[in-house]
This record gives structure tokens, C-alpha cells and sequence, in this order.
């Protein structure tokens, strides 16, 4: 199984709407190529967040369910 990782998002904190993140757009983001998708190919997405303040960490690790 062959695997990547599609983008960094920085968080925003001005940033007051959620917004949409399209796997596969051809983009950089945060200096990692979000390369296109292969059609007829099967994928399984996941999402990652870390959230940093000060000295509490937190780790977060979920599939994208494409239904």
C-alpha cells in the first residue's frame, strides 16, 4: 500500500468559516504536492490535526468517509 501526505494547513486564526480541502487538486500546500488521483483507482483518505497551546498537545487521527 503506497501512501502520502496530501498538505500542512497552518491553522488561521482569523479564519472564522470552515472551509473545503479537495484530495487531488494538483496544489502545494505547506510545501507538500497534493497530486492528482488516479481514476478507477480505490483510496482511503484519512485526516490528521495536532493542536499545540502551550504545553497541552493533542493528536487526532480520523478516515474521511467519502459517502
Amino acid at each position: 500500500m503506497n501512501f502520502y501526505i496530501a498538505a500542512e494547513v497552518k491553522n488561521d486564526p482569523k479564519q472564522e468559516k470552515s472551509w473545503e480541502f479537495t484530495v487531488g487538486d494538483k496544489e502545494d500546500y505547506g510545501g507538500y504536492g497534493n497530486k492528482e488521483l488516479e481514476r478507477g483507482e480505490a483510496y482511503i483518505v484519512y485526516q490528521r490535526a495536532i493542536t499545540c497551546d502551550e504545553s497541552v498537545s493533542s493528536n487526532d487521527i480520523r478516515e474521511v468517509n467519502s459517502n
